[in-house]
């Protein structure tokens, strides 16, 4: 698997490289256009900014531990850290990270109106950090892990559901469709990154 992961590193630089001259080019012939597909100085807004960041940092949270939390599970006790957990029993260990992000997600609406989107925002990034540190720091006992997934579960719960309010209230009414849409996509992109 090692050796698999060094041969396509110089295609995944080479693939980064090109994808980041691509966006460059794009974004330039954006600011040209007289009627641009995207507003790009809209994006640039420092809450759209913010918040797009913060997509790309949770959707690479989301399905980097969607992998890397099951291989946790599943790698062998014999080699110091895994726990030798079934495949079946690895997903049944998810399953309370799904509930969690389900549950905030219904609810987020009413703690963004309590405290507003963008705390709710903040709330599910300090969250997830919080997640983080748990899995580095103490991973030796699996309620641990089952503790730090349900912590996942919370911050993207807060996150993905404030992230759209706090993108509607930063734009002008007509550029709403694009600036969320423009969220969506870096979301995906932000999974793309971690599902690697």
């Amino acid at each position: 698997m090692v050796e698999v992961t060094r041969k396509a590193a110089p295609e995944f630089g080479a693939a980064l490289l090109a994808s980041a001259a691509l966006f460059a080019a794009w974004w330039v012939a954006e600011l040209r256009s007289a009627s641009p597909l995207v507003d790009v100085r809209m994006l640039t807004r420092p809450a759209v900014l913010r918040t797009n960041l913060v997509a790309i940092a949770v959707g690479f949270t989301l399905y980097g531990s969607l992998i890397i939390i099951p291989e946790l599970l599943q790698t062998p006790r014999a080699t110091g850290y895994g726990f030798g957990v079934s495949l079946d029993n690895a997903g049944l260990l998810l399953l309370p990270q799904t509930v969690t992000m389900f549950v905030l997600g219904l609810l987020a609406g009413r703690l963004s109106a309590t405290i507003g989107s963008a705390r709710a925002v903040l709330a599910g990034v300090l969250i997830g950090g919080v997640s983080f540190a748990l899995l580095a720091a103490a991973r030796t006992q699996v309620w641990q892990i089952l503790l730090a997934t349900v912590l996942i579960g919370a911050s993207i719960g807060l996150t993905f559901s404030a992230m759209p309010n706090v993108i509607v209230e930063s734009v002008p009414a007509e550029q709403t469709g694009v600036a969320t849409g423009m969220n969506a996509n870096l979301r995906t992109l932000g999974g793309a990154l971690g599902a690697r």
